[in-house]
């Protein structure tokens, strides 16, 4: 299996995929966006995932995937209309953005309101703590350095707690170029650094965590978020998926977002996502959406994790944002 598509198709769509590459015949806009990403998303991940030493400890298909694309991004093998496509299906069309509202919104709207509200009471001074403390080490790295605390606050520490690339390097670069002196490409020039390599040792740490919580149980919660509390399954959660639930589920994402884009409309200071999650979070605790569009919101939120994202995200940051060059320089 490749993903979620077994070997013997797979390998034909693969073949098919070089065959569009070599006549530069491949599908336009979302559809060829998603199809290129996907199957080479998929291929990368399958090859760093039974890669040892890059699966153990390296986090595996996502840096592979991550990293692969950038490399065939910086060798430029690819046709530049294929090129100058990916750009566009990523960049104007907003495949991560629309990515990122349905794990937003599913992921809040479909969890354990109790678990939620205990856990954000519990989370909340820590996540502050831990982001002050984040804020505070990196503007005095920058002061010993030589760098400056306030450039260090504002081109490294802030892009990579906002999020990475997409959630972070973009949307502060064009905050910046709005508020200061020179354009958001400037600017995002200047944050791709940090976030390219905050990105790498995170995936990296992520897969040295996940090895040491495999050989001592004791040091991780197994996916349980609140030790002793035991999560009460919900009665949407066997539903079989349908067209239908699916639709209203990917609709009710994209009103969501809308609510967070008017927000920042009004409130400029805050970047849409953020308010996107606020108000996911107010509708959870509140209980404001009833269980029926809950289940909706379930199916949706399952097609992300399993086909939207994944391989396909992994593989359109890696190509689309992530410069080697600059890696490399840095």
């Amino acid at each position: 299996m490749f993903g979620y598509i077994p070997a013997k198709y797979f390998l034909i769509m693969l073949a098919l995929l070089f065959a569009g590459l070599v006549f530069n015949v491949n599908a336009p806009g979302f559809l060829g966006g998603f199809t290129l990403c996907s199957i080479l998303g998929l291929l990368l991940v399958k090859i760093g995932d039974n890669t040892p030493f890059v699966k153990t400890y390296l986090g595996g298909g996502g840096f592979v995937a991550i990293f692969g694309a950038a490399i065939i991004a910086y060798a430029n093998i690819l046709p530049e209309s294929t090129s100058t496509m990916l750009s566009s299906f990523v960049k104007d069309m907003d495949y991560i953005g629309w990515v990122v509202a349905g794990l937003i919104c599913g992921s809040i709207l479909t969890m354990d309101r109790k678990l939620l509200i205990k856990a954000g009471i519990r989370y909340f001074l820590p996540v502050l703590a831990a982001i002050f403390g984040a804020f505070a080490l990196t503007g005095f790295a920058g002061m010993v350095s030589g760098y400056g605390w306030r450039q260090a606050i504002l081109f490294v520490a802030l892009p990579i707690m906002g999020g990475g690339t997409s959630a972070g390097a973009v949307p502060t670069s064009e905050t910046y170029g709005a508020l200061l002196s020179q354009g958001s490409e400037y600017y995002l020039s200047l944050l791709m650094p940090a976030v390219v390599i905050g990105n790498a040792l995170a995936v990296i740490s992520a897969g040295i965590l996940n090895s040491v919580g495999k050989k001592r149980p004791s040091t991780t919660g197994n996916g349980v978020l609140m030790k002793g509390f035991t999560l009460e399954e919900r009665s949407f959660e066997k539903n079989p998926i349908t067209i239908m639930a699916l639709g209203r589920g990917f609709v009710m994402t994209g009103c969501f977002f809308l609510i967070g884009r008017l927000c920042s409309k009004a409130f400029p200071g805050i970047h849409y996502y953020a308010w996107t999650i606020i108000a996911c979070a107010v509708c959870k605790i509140f209980d404001i959406i009833p269980e029926d569009l809950q289940a909706d919101l379930s199916q949706w939120y399952e097609f992300m994790i399993k086909v939207g994202a994944g391989p396909a995200v992994y593989f359109a940051i890696g190509y689309v944002y992530t410069d080697l060059g600059v890696v490399i320089a840095t």
